[in-house]
């Protein structure tokens, strides 16, 4: 997304930059960063301190468990009222609040990493949008996603932030080159490709007189 967007409007170079989810607005504000392309979830207490565009994708909210383990975890009004579960949450992001918002009655237990939960075993499940846990399941097959239900009432939205000060012919801009992305396919192809795994069938080449009879080229 950060390369086509580059294309649209025009620039020759991009710089990536490392940035975490507690110095977003004074990264932005400072002019370090012009935009932050990655998993930021849009919520009131960012609203007030940043610009957003429009989402750019919706992500359902999701436990990841041991096996045998997701009956217990899909009913969210079950998972409050348990008494001393521990939920893992990655450090710096907005699922800690949430997280908290969510589970009173837990206690939330903050990672700096993955090996945190899956191979220190420092929490009973770890909330994760769904598409991300999926993800990490491939990499621990003796874990599984217990999406929660109903499936659509929990859910976040992902957008790109931009500077508080930043002109609102800017963010107009992005949202229009958004919408291009949206109506013409190309960010559900990124999406079915990066987050589903989709990868596209090769499609054979069409029938050549020098290929397939003369037979000068593979």
């Amino acid at each position: 997304m950060a390369y086509d967007l580059a294309r649209a409007l025009n620039v020759s170079r991009i710089e990536f930059v490392p940035i975490t989810g507690t110095t977003l607005a004074s990264s932005l504000d400072s002019g370090y960063c012009d935009i932050v392309m990655a998993a930021v979830g849009v919520t009131q207490e960012r609203l007030d301190q940043m610009k957003f565009t429009d989402p750019v994708v919706t992500v359902h909210m999701s436990f990841v468990v041991p096996d045998g383990k997701i009956d217990q975890f899909t009913n969210q009004d079950e998972v409050k009222k348990r008494d001393g579960l521990r939920v893992a949450v990655f450090n710096n992001t907005v699922l800690v609040g949430e997280a908290k918002r969510m589970l009173p009655k837990a206690m939330i237990v903050p990672i700096d990493s993955r090996e945190d939960f899956f191979e220190k075993k420092t929490a009973d499940a770890l909330l994760i949008p769904a598409e991300e846990g999926y993800t990490l399941t491939l990499l621990y097959p003796f874990y599984d996603v217990a999406i929660i239900e109903p499936h659509d009432s929990y859910q976040m939205m992902y957008a790109y932030p931009i500077a508080k000060m930043s002109t609102e012919s800017y963010r107009l801009a992005l949202n229009y080159w958004l919408r291009m992305e949206r109506e013409f396919g190309s960010l559900d192809k990124k999406y079915n490709y990066w987050v589903q795994g989709n990868i596209p069938a090769a499609s054979e080449p069409r029938w050549s007189l020098v290929r397939n009879v003369l037979h000068w080229v593979n």
